[in-house]
């Protein structure tokens, strides 16, 4: 099968619909009665961009109204596509294998991901929760992205609106936040520690956990990275917690950190 887009190359069973001429009939309950239906262009959106539109807003049945925009965002060696509408909802572009289109290599997935969160309190969070609105304030920003390594992971934490010219300790944790900061449990470990807490250096360590501490600037902004020796390939954390002070690492006390301030939802191992 050979479909032609509007401003871009043909592209040969790929599965995109293309934009066709005003008076062609729709697609109806699962049939094409004569063609794909017409999507008027957005004129907003450059002509450059214009191909790529046209397709992502016939996947999948007859008119979207609501205007789609590419935009292609590498996280690590992969690039991940997806789609931008008009109310900036981002949602992964519905079509595996595609191909080239205006604005480039397009690939589905990726083994990356990077969840950003602003501070609220348990009562009005979603994803993003401070539990001592003092040390990490509401409407403080938190980003966490995840990235691939040669036989393991790289892991960035970013910070902003914190307290400043604070160290906060901050830990990859293996449940997703809640309520209060127990909710999200232990350090995750890849080699798990049979004894609980886990303070035996053995276990817990930058190599077996991942530990994000971060020290913030005169703004309250900050940023660190860690990378570790292993993947979260069927199985990974779920949140990054940070806590009220540096991780400790003697015997006994390894890993710990005083109270949980703040916490992200982080979807490592999805």
């Amino acid at each position: 099968m050979s479909m032609r887009l509007t401003g871009s190359r043909s592209i040969r069973g790929s599965g995109i619909a293309p934009a066709v001429e005003p008076g062609s009939q729709c697609l109806r309950g699962g049939r094409v009665r004569s063609a794909w239906c017409h999507r008027p262009r957005d004129s907003r959106v450059p002509s450059r961009f214009q191909g790529a539109q046209d397709a992502a807003g016939q996947i999948g049945g007859c008119h979207q109204p609501d205007p789609v925009r590419p935009m292609v965002r590498v996280i690590g060696a992969a690039p991940k596509v997806t789609a931008m509408t008009s109310r900036s909802h981002r949602a992964p572009l519905a079509a595996c294998g595609l191909a080239v289109l205006a604005v480039g290599l397009v690939a589905c997935g990726s083994d990356g991901v990077e969840r950003t969160g602003t501070l609220a309190p348990p009562t009005d969070a979603e994803s993003a929760y401070t539990y001592d609105q003092t040390a990490a304030p509401a409407g403080a920003e938190l980003t966490v992205t995840s990235s691939p390594t040669d036989g393991g992971a790289r892991v960035e934490l970013t910070v902003d609106g914190l307290q400043p010219n604070r160290t906060y300790g901050a830990h990859a944790h293996v449940n997703p936040c809640g309520e209060t900061g127990d909710a999200a449990g232990p350090h995750f470990q890849k080699v798990e520690d049979p004894v609980s807490p886990s303070v035996d250096p053995a276990y817990a360590n930058p190599k077996n956990e991942i530990w994000l501490d971060v020290r913030t600037d005169d703004d309250g902004a900050g940023s660190t990275i860690t990378e570790v020796p292993f993947d979260f390939a069927g199985r990974g954390p779920a949140s990054v917690v940070l806590h009220e002070m540096p991780t400790a690492s003697a015997a006994g006390e390894a890993g710990t950190a005083g109270g949980r301030l703040a916490c992200l939802t982080v979807p490592f191992g999805s």
